[in-house]
């Protein structure tokens, strides 16, 4: 079921719905769920409350909804989103009604495979190409490559490596796929369907050795 506000609900009542499920966006309706009217940002709601406007309708402070039918491929969404930097899509069966929706987090995570558990980390595969280059699984987060090669990537919308390298190409992956950024090279080792199964990690240059050289 889709976690959703009525037009009609107010900005407190909103919070409410906020701090119950934890999510930043909520699809707002009007009559029925089968209509969407727009979304509602947790960030506007938060910004609305704090100047005192408590007891406006939400109405006031939607955002347009983004649309899709059910048939829509998972890669042409994705790089739908990415291109319009749309965060969540209202998915609409055959008779205009609301089927659903996706976030693009949900996308990432189809093609780069199921997020693991925090406890299953120590099982990832770490394989030590050189003291600048290893070898990881696409679900090792980003924070944790981060402390193998002391580096400092950052994604705009994901916290696992292979996400970040969707996120930056923009499409399905390809072996042999790389992006660079931040003084690292990423590339795709190995894939798993549409899932990114390994990364290779490259750092290309250590910001400690060039800021004591100077």
């Amino acid at each position: 079921d889709i976690i959703a506000l009525p037009a009609t609900a107010t900005l407190l009542e909103a919070i409410d719905r906020v701090i119950a499920h934890g999510y930043s966006r909520l699809p707002v309706y009007e009559g029925t769920v089968d209509n969407i009217i727009g979304i509602l940002y947790a960030k506007d709601l938060f910004r609305a409350v704090r100047s005192g406007q408590t007891g406006e309708s939400v109405r006031h402070f939607l955002r347009p909804a983004y649309f899709i039918p059910e048939s829509k491929r998972v890669d042409e969404l994705l790089h739908e989103m990415q291109q319009k930097r749309i965060h969540i899509a209202i998915v609409v069966d055959e008779y205009g009604g609301t089927a659903g929706l996706v976030t693009i987090e949900d996308l990432l995570e189809e093609i780069v495979g199921e997020i693991e558990d925090e406890y299953d980390r120590g099982k990832q595969a770490v394989i030590w190409v050189s003291p600048d280059e290893v070898i990881v699984d696409g679900t090792m987060t980003i924070d944790d490559v981060n402390d193998l090669l002391g580096l400092h990537l950052v994604g705009e919308e994901v916290d696992r490596i292979g996400g970040l390298v969707l996120e930056r190409l923009g499409a399905l992956p390809s072996v042999g796929d790389q992006v660079e950024l931040n003084g690292a090279r990423l590339s795709v080792v190995a894939t798993d369907g549409r899932r990114v199964r390994q990364v290779r990690v490259t750092r290309l240059a250590a910001p400690e050795t060039q800021g004591a050289a100077e």
